[in-house]
């Protein structure tokens, strides 16, 4: 196969640099009409990030947790549309990502917006589609159409294919390169020159061949927006890589940011977590260019009276100490502790975050009029953990005594499938204290873009459990080691130490028995009127 044949697939991939000038646009113009109804209107960053999709052929969008990527996407689709419109040309935008979720948030924003502007200025009549295969299950997205790939494929292919219609279309590589494809089409004519705009988010989790398979979609004047955070998880390989070669064969952000040398815009203001949260990712991962936009956001809780509830059950042990590892005013703690025996699932630990999950459902209902929120386990807390076996503890010692349902939620998860959700508490029980265990899984455990997740879920507070044998543990490799400094640092190294306590719990043998925990915190800068 020519590489005539690929374009503008291979130039975008292998020579970026040498593409050609696009067509001239009115960005200004376009955006101005979406900021008159968008409820979010872009913030300074943002607004470059939009212009540079208009005048790059290729642009790069850096999105660290909590800045606004999926909003700015938004905007930037309905930029083109609206500028489409004002140009009397129809436009066909692809979304793509390494997953239906990322790629569903992007669909839901742009239909939202489609909605807005509707009732301000008008319909816009473009169609917002979500192409899946027959073994996916359908999503009811307001204003998004779902298809069934192989049910509707007599016609799709014609839809997106036509040249005055306004379509914003997402879908995995997989399903829309199938739509290009029969029985016995020969592999030169794999692809079709559909999308004018190609958007591929969460970029750092799409593999470079992946996304080269998006590219097989453009048209020849085509334009393209790789948006992530490759100081997040990258993409997920059935196999070790040693080598990343630039970034090739870690993810298509880093490929491009690294191999070719384009420049992303970064967005820099973090509206999800408060000042004490952001902190550390902005000093070890985004070069002190990553700031709290709600500098002072706290947990909205009031104190409780220092007597064990009589809802509170068997197990875990009541303590007094619950109420204080949640105190409002320390948004970063740590519970450190002696252990060298656990490796994927902690009795000990299982029983502190299942303790937090029942003290923090009670101070909530303190003040919501003796109830729980109705939203407490999609917004209020999430726990995350590196192993599936602690998951189950966890969720056990939690479904004895609290709704069934919370069994089969999504609110305790590891880092990986957690990844782009986000929580007013997080809880992160890292499991594992025995020193053979962790050496085996040390490059697995002390990942810094796995801490880097872990920690920028939370947007009031984050509690760490961790025992001492993980902080004090020197991995071999100089490489881990270097990338284990984010995480093993952090209780010194940018929290304080903040007194001890002996936590309450029971072991295998039914047995009570108490803990020695040192905590380090890191509270906010000004303390509110009333604390705990």
């Amino acid at each position: 196969m020519s590489t005539k044949q690929l374009e503008p697939a291979y130039t975008f991939f292998y020579a970026p640099t040498k593409l050609a000038a696009p067509q001239r646009r009115d960005a200004a113009d376009a955006l101005a009409k979406v900021k008159a109804y968008a409820p979010d209107p872009p913030n300074e960053r943002q607004a470059d990030a939009i212009a540079h999709s208009f005048s790059d052929r290729l642009s790069m969008l850096w999105g660290p947790p909590g800045t606004g990527k999926t909003a700015t996407l938004g905007v930037l689709a309905l930029s083109w549309l609206e500028d489409a419109i004002a140009r009397g040309t129809g436009l066909r935008i692809g979304i793509g990502a390494s997953n239906y979720n990322a790629i569903d948030n992007v669909l839901r924003t742009c239909a939202e917006l489609l909605e807005t502007r509707r009732c301000a200025n008008g319909a816009m009549h473009a169609r917002v589609l979500r192409i899946r295969s027959s073994s996916s299950e359908p999503r009811d997205i307001e204003g998004v159409e779902d298809i069934d790939r192989w049910k509707e494929r007599g016609w799709l292919p014609g839809l997106l294919a036509a040249a005055d219609d306004l379509l914003v279309v997402g879908g995995t590589h997989q399903q829309l390169l199938k739509l290009t494809t029969g029985k016995d089409t020969p592999a030169s004519q794999i692809g079709a020159p559909w999308f004018d705009l190609l958007i591929i988010d969460e970029a750092s989790q799409v593999a470079s061949a992946a996304a080269l398979a998006y590219m097989c979609l453009l048209r020849p004047d085509a334009h393209v927006v790789v948006c992530g955070d490759d100081r997040q998880l990258g993409p997920v390989y059935q196999y070790k890589v040693e080598d990343s070669r630039s970034g090739l064969l870690d993810c298509i952000f880093s490929y491009y940011r690294l191999a070719h040398q384009i420049k992303p815009v970064n967005l820099a203001k973090n509206y999800r977590s408060n000042e004490a949260i952001s902190g550390w990712p902005s000093r070890r991962f985004y070069e002190d260019d990553y700031e709290s936009h709600h500098k002072m956001r706290r947990l909205d809780v009031k104190p409780l009276p220092a007597s064990q509830p009589e809802s509170w059950p068997a197990m875990p042990p009541w303590s007094p100490h619950w109420q204080e590892l949640l105190d409002p005013e320390k948004p970063v703690l740590v519970v450190c502790y002696d252990d060298n025996t656990s490796t994927v699932s902690n009795l000990f630990e299982a029983q502190v975050a299942a303790a937090l999950v029942h003290e923090y459902s009670a101070m909530l209902s303190a003040v919501n009029g003796g109830s729980v929120p109705q939203d407490f386990w999609q917004e209020r807390v999430g726990l995350v953990t590196p192993h599936r076996a602690q998951i189950a503890t966890i969720r056990n010692l939690l479904g004895s005594t609290l709704d069934v349902a919370v069994l089969d939620s999504s609110f305790i998860d590891t880092v990986d499938r957690f990844q782009g959700q986000e929580r007013d508490l997080i809880v992160a029980s890292y499991t594992v204290s025995d020193p053979d265990f962790i050496a085996s899984e040390e490059e697995f455990i002390l990942d810094p873009r796995r801490f880097n997740v872990t920690l920028t879920r939370a947007r009031m507070k984050f509690v760490m459990l961790i025992s001492k044998s993980l902080l004090s543990h020197l991995p071999a490799d100089d490489t881990i080691a270097r990338g284990a400094a984010h995480l093993q640092l952090f209780p010194d190294g940018y929290c304080s130490p903040a007194g001890s306590v002996d936590l309450p719990y029971i072991d295998a043998t039914g047995t009570t028995r108490t803990r020695r925990c040192q905590l380090y915190a890191r509270a906010l800068a000004v303390p509110s009127p009333t604390t705990l």
